[in-house]
């Protein structure tokens, strides 16, 4: 029903944007209307573990809707990922859907369609732009700098933290965030807070601020800071093992981006901020526990492109700090030696603007917190963009 209901929305703003197209009227008396419909579409070979599966690389269709005048915008956008074919195991971290912390609400995972963005807003020009609901939250304003390749990556920084997209704490595609953000000169600032529960006893659920700041032509360097809340209780009767304070986030990254080269760095670190599943035997019987920890993460990321031809390497580097916990009976629930370690090379040919063939291998010598050693893998796949943008002048409804 909702992807019906938005293809019908769709169509009839195009079909309104065609009808007026034409007329030329006063622009005293109209608002300029921009619709902007579009869609990525990805999917590669993956080989790993002496198999080859077929796999769906977080394909997405969106729009964006403008609406314009006397100086304001007001502005809609919506994404939803579309689940072109089936696979089992899926290596972009971009692609995660459920957004909770200590329960993960994965509920989406095997739909066709599953909500990726959903906001709404208003830009001030000068006086900033003001967005509310689903959306990248300012967090990403410095982990993005380096979350650009087309398959792996984004595993260096708790952004999509415990296999989420990171929208229950801010870090990631925030649920229900209200953003700021503005730019004075070569500074760009965005003010972040989150609104989406009444079980924490606190008047908002997170908050998190950016800063960045252009120096010379091509080089930015930039700093981001987010703190969520949960409830009190989960923490003082020590509910969670390895949760002993609010969740803290930091990042600082620097990015270099010219015609044909782009590098970027970013380091970070978090408190109470990821979890993983651990192992504990009791009665005989072998439980899973969730196990939240603080960790550091370092990522790289390079590119140089040469006419139609994109060479990629990058490398992401989790160390998660899990030795000192202990279950009540003395029991350490994570192996020793958990972490990710991926080293990343990629190649692209681009032989049409928005069409173009991707390979990356990724070369990982991390463990999960099972003490299973983590897959090298070679993809080789497809990617088409399309977009289209429809500007027209209407006559004010009011």
């Amino acid at each position: 029903m909702l992807i019906r209901t938005s293809s019908i929305t769709l169509f009839a703003l195009l079909f309104f944007c065609s009808l007026y197209a034409q007329k030329k009227p006063n622009d005293n008396d109209t608002l300029q209307l921009i619709v902007k419909p579009y869609g990525s579409f990805r999917g590669h070979m993956a080989v790993f573990e002496r198999e080859l599966e077929f796999q769906e690389n977080a394909s997405r269709i969106g729009m964006n809707i403008d609406i314009k005048a006397k100086g304001i915008t007001f502005f809609m956008g919506s994404e939803l990922q579309l689940k072109m074919f089936k696979g089992n195991l899926d290596f972009n971290a971009d692609a995660n859907l459920s957004s909770g912390f200590l329960v993960a609400e994965s509920s989406q995972s095997d739909q066709v369609f599953g909500s990726r963005l959903g906001y709404l807003g208003f830009d001030l020009k000068k006086y900033g732009k003001l967005t509310f609901g689903k959306q990248w939250g300012v967090f990403y304003d410095v982990t993005g700098f380096t979350d650009c390749f087309n398959v792996f990556g984004g595993r260096g920084s708790p952004t999509y933290y415990g296999g989420t997209d990171g929208g229950t704490l801010g870090t990631g595609r925030a649920d229900q965030a209200f953003v700021y953000r503005n730019s004075f000169g070569p500074v760009s600032l965005g003010l972040q807070m989150q609104a989406r529960s009444a079980t924490n006893n606190k008047f908002f659920d997170s908050y998190g601020v950016s800063l960045k700041l252009k120096l010379l032509k091509h080089f930015l360097v930039a700093g981001a800071y987010n703190k969520a809340y949960l409830n009190q209780a989960l923490i003082d009767d020590n509910l969670i093992l390895g949760l002993e304070g609010q969740p803290e986030y930091f990042a600082v990254g620097m990015q270099y981006n010219s015609k044909h080269l782009q590098l970027a760095a970013v380091l970070s670190h978090q408190n109470n901020g990821d979890l993983t599943h651990g192992v504990l035997v009791e009665d005989q019987e072998i439980t899973n526990p969730s196990v939240v920890f603080d960790a550091t993460g370092f990522e790289f990321y390079g590119r140089y492109q040469y006419h139609s031809a994109i060479f990629i390497a990058g490398y992401n580097l989790y160390n998660p700090q899990t030795q000192e916990i202990t279950a009540p009976d003395g029991q350490k629930p994570v192996v020793r030696g958990f972490k990710i370690e991926d080293f990343i090379l990629g190649a692209e040919y681009r032989p049409l603007k928005r069409a173009y063939f991707y390979s990356e291998y990724r070369i990982s010598n991390g463990k999960s917190s099972l003490g299973v050693k983590d897959y090298d893998v070679f993809t080789i796949g497809i990617r088409i963009n399309i977009e289209k943008i429809y500007r027209t002048r209407i006559k004010k409804l009011i």
